[in-house]
C-alpha cells in the first residue's frame, strides 16, 4: 500500500512529507497570526516521516505549527548586552584562550555599542543591514564579515534558547566587495625604512632590518630564537608565533626556511656577540616579548613620531617587503615562499599589482640591501 505524502489534520492544520538531504521529513503549514497579521507559515518538524509521527501529524499539525513558531521562553526577555557574552563564553569553551579573546574583544569593541540595549526578539534585519554598513565604512569588509558571523552565531544560541523565533542575520544583504569600502593597504617606502634604520640604534634596528628583510608576521618576529637561525646556510626556521603571551605554531602549523639578505647576515653576526638570551628579540627580562603591541607602543610609535613618518602599522612591514621585492622583478613563487602563504594564489591576490618576472635571490639582496 502507496504511503500516504499529505493531508489536512484533524485540527485543521496541514502536514506533508519532503525529502531532505537524502531522508523524509515532515512539514505543517496553516495560517497563523504574526504581528497582527495573518500569514500562510511553513515549517520543518525535524521529524523523520516515519508511522508514529504521521499518525501525531494526522491529529495535531497546526498545534506542532503553533509550537514551532512560538515556543515557550525559558526565562525572561533578555537584551543583548547580557546574554551576548554569557553565549560567547559558552561557544568558545572548546577553542584556544587566543580565540576566545578575540571574540571577546570584537563583541565588545564591534557589537555591543550598537545593540548593546537592544532586547533580542527586537533586533531584526534593517537594525543589522544598518549596523554592518557603520561598520564598513569604519573597518572594512573583512573585520565586518568576521563581526557579523559572530553576531550571527551568537542569535543563533538566542534561538536554540527561546529567546528569538529566528536568527535574523541570514535575511540580511550580504556583504560584496567594494572597492570603495575596502580598507587601504598602506605601505612603507624605501625611504621611509632607510630613515627607520638610520634613526633607530642597538636591538631595535637590528629588529627593524629582520622584518623588513624577511617579511615575517609580527608575531612571528617575536618568537624567533638563535637555534632557528643558519650561519652557514644563511638562512632562519620560522617555526613559532606569539600572541598575547601564547606560544604555538606559525600558522597552520607549517614551518618555513626563510633566507637572510647579506645586510641581514651580517647584522645577525654582531648582534649575536651582545646577545644575552635563547630568544632574537628578548625583552629585559630575557624572556620573549608578551605581544608584538609592546614593541609597537615602545619603540616603533615613539621612532615615528621622532622621524616624522605616519604610522601605518607593524604588519604594514610585512607588505611593504612584498611589493618591494615584486615592484624590482622578483618571482612570485619565491615571495609566496618566504611570506609563508599556503599557495600562490594568496600572494596574488593580494599583490597582483606589482607582478614582474625576473630571477631570485639576487634580487632580493639588491631592493633589500640596507646599510647598517
Amino acid at each position: 500500500m502507496k504511503k500516504q505524502r499529505s493531508g489536512i489534520s484533524k485540527d485543521g492544520g496541514r502536514w506533508y512529507i519532503r525529502q531532505q538531504k537524502g531522508k523524509e521529513i515532515l512539514y505543517v503549514r496553516g495560517n497563523v497570526e504574526v504581528n497582527g497579521k495573518t500569514i500562510n507559515k511553513r515549517i520543518s518538524t525535524g521529524l523523520p516521516a516515519n508511522t508514529q509521527n504521521i499518525r501525531h501529524c494526522k491529529k495535531y499539525a497546526r498545534k506542532i505549527l503553533l509550537e514551532k513558531i512560538s515556543p515557550k521562553k525559558k526565562g525572561k526577555t533578555k537584551n543583548f548586552a547580557s546574554y551576548a557574552l554569557h553565549a560567547v563564553e559558552k561557544f568558545s569553551s572548546s577553542v584556544s584562550e587566543d580565540t576566545r579573546k578575540t571574540r571577546l574583544s570584537r563583541l565588545k569593541k564591534y557589537l555591543l555599542p550598537f545593540f548593546k540595549n537592544k532586547l533580542l526578539e527586537d533586533i531584526d534585519p534593517h537594525d543589522i543591514e544598518v549596523w554592518q554598513q557603520e561598520l564598513i565604512k569604519k573597518k572594512g569588509e573583512d573585520l565586518t564579515k568576521r563581526c557579523k558571523s559572530l553576531l550571527s552565531r551568537i542569535l543563533r544560541f538566542a534561538e536554540r534558547d527561546g529567546f528569538i523565533e529566528k536568527n535574523p542575520v541570514p535575511l540580511t544583504m550580504k556583504i560584496y566587495s567594494n572597492e570603495k569600502n575596502k580598507k587601504i593597504r598602506e605601505l612603507y617606502t624605501k625611504e621611509e625604512i632607510t630613515k627607520m634604520l638610520s634613526f633607530s640604534s642597538g636591538w631595535f634596528r637590528v629588529y627593524l632590518l629582520f622584518v623588513i628583510s624577511t617579511g615575517v608576521r609580527s608575531g612571528e618576529s617575536i618568537a624567533v630564537k638563535w637555534e632557528d637561525v643558519d650561519f652557514d646556510q644563511r638562512t632562519i626556521r620560522i617555526r613559532r608565533n606569539i600572541r598575547k603571551g601564547i606560544v604555538k605554531p606559525t600558522k597552520r602549523g607549517e614551518e618555513r626556511i626563510i633566507d637572510m639578505t647579506e645586510s641581514l647576515y651580517k647584522a645577525l653576526l654582531a648582534y649575536k656577540k651582545i646577545s644575552f638570551s635563547e630568544w632574537l628579540f628578548p625583552n629585559a627580562k630575557g624572556n620573549h616579548y608578551y605581544d608584538s603591541a609592546d614593541i609597537v607602543s615602545l619603540y616603533f610609535k615613539p621612532l615615528l613620531k621622532n622621524i616624522g613618518i605616519k604610522y601605518k602599522s607593524l604588519y604594514s612591514l610585512r607588505h611593504s617587503y612584498a611589493t618591494m621585492l615584486l615592484d624590482g622583478g622578483e618571482k612570485i613563487t619565491y615571495v609566496s615562499k618566504q611570506l609563508g602563504h599556503k599557495d600562490i594564489n594568496t600572494t596574488v591576490k593580494f599583490y597582483i599589482k606589482f607582478l614582474k618576472d625576473k630571477r631570485a635571490i639576487e634580487i632580493a639582496n639588491k631592493i633589500l640591501n640596507f646599510k647598517i
